[in-house]
């Protein structure tokens, strides 16, 4: 079953890899091959008509800064608190088990924890904000 999908799923993106080479990517470099552009000059002309249609204010993002700065704080302590309650609950199992009261093979526990264990530490490394301003930045024309 899983070999099917597999199977399914390559030759979608084969599918999507070949119709963007040649509906969109083609056709594209044919024009600046007609017009004598290189790709970066190509590029360069793409961002002035962007800047021109949706100009982006940097005064605006600048007096937001302090937002950003507050939002981190606030993230950063969340963290630490949930890693504090994680670490709790962590040691109340492993004294239920001393005890008896609860089993050790418990997968749903084991999974929901180690979940939350790794997103717990993606956001105190900062990993998270990292995928975020690299979003941010693909996004900026």
């Amino acid at each position: 079953m899983f070999r099917k999908w597999k199977r399914v799923l390559l030759q979608g993106s084969a599918y999507v890899g070949a119709v963007w080479v040649c509906w969109i990517q083609r056709p594209i470099l044919m024009l600046a091959a007609q017009k004598g552009m290189t790709e970066e000059e190509m590029n360069a002309a793409y961002k002035s008509q962007m800047e021109q249609k949706f100009p982006i204010k940097s005064d605006t993002i600048e007096s937001v800064n302090w937002l950003l700065l507050l939002g981190g704080v606030v993230s950063s302590v969340l963290a630490i608190v949930a890693l504090v309650y994680w670490v709790t609950q962590f040691k109340l199992r492993l004294l239920q088990i001393s005890l008896g009261r609860a089993a050790l093979k418990d997968a749903r526990f084991w999974t929901r924890m180690g979940l939350a264990l790794v997103i717990i530490f993606s956001f105190i490394s900062g990993a998270v904000f990292l995928l975020l301003s690299g979003w941010y930045d693909l996004t900026r024309v």
